[in-house]
């Protein structure tokens, strides 16, 4: 099957970029690093912005239900002083709320998403070389077993980079420090 999208790292935008890519009739590989979805916390708040995107394409329920809503927060400092307050009264979005969940939670809801629309997560599967070609890129991935493959996404592909941590790609046109999304040309 040819993929004319290879998205590097399947957080929580790459996870959404797969599926919208899918709901839409683009073929779309989805590689991550790790072996099997991590049970961090990281990201635990989905702003009242996103709820609205998430809610444009179906996906507000599951979030819903999954989360405690935030809609106004303290802060405080020494001998409970209040440094600050913040609230979602008054905004002009729908959900006047963060939901608030683990970020693994977050991937879980959306990588089921991303099933039901027929995609998939290829775990241990590793980017190590991305080169930037006239006509496109070229893409070394390495699985966790050792096999190394090279790709080439959609001939006309060009790169998106992100900051990420560790053990970034390396190669033309992908700065130091930074991965990269392969995403199509649209004419």
């Amino acid at each position: 099957m040819r993929n004319d999208v290879l998205i590097i790292g399947a957080g929580p935008s790459g996870l959404f970029a797969a599926a919208e890519l899918a709901r839409h009739g683009v073929a779309a590989r989805l590689i991550e690093r790790d072996t099997r979805p991590h049970r961090e916390a990281r990201a635990t708040a989905i702003q009242p912005g996103t709820l609205e995107i998430l809610d444009s394409v179906g996906l507000l329920p599951p979030f819903l239900d999954a989360a405690e809503h935030v809609r106004s927060a303290r802060l405080y400092g020494p001998g409970m002083a209040e440094l600050g307050a913040m609230s979602h009264e008054g905004i002009d979005c729908r959900c006047k709320f963060q939901c608030s969940l683990p970020q693994y939670e977050t991937q879980r809801i959306l990588e089921a998403h991303l099933a039901s629309l027929g995609g998939v997560v290829e775990r241990g599967v590793t980017a190590t070389t991305i080169e930037v070609e006239a006509d496109g890129v070229l893409v070394e991935l390495v699985h966790a077993d050792g096999k190394a493959e090279t790709v080439r996404p959609g001939r006309s592909a060009r790169t998106v980079s992100r900051a990420r941590s560790r053990a970034p790609p390396t190669g033309t046109g992908v700065p130091s420090g930074r991965s990269a999304w392969v995403v199509p040309r649209m004419r």
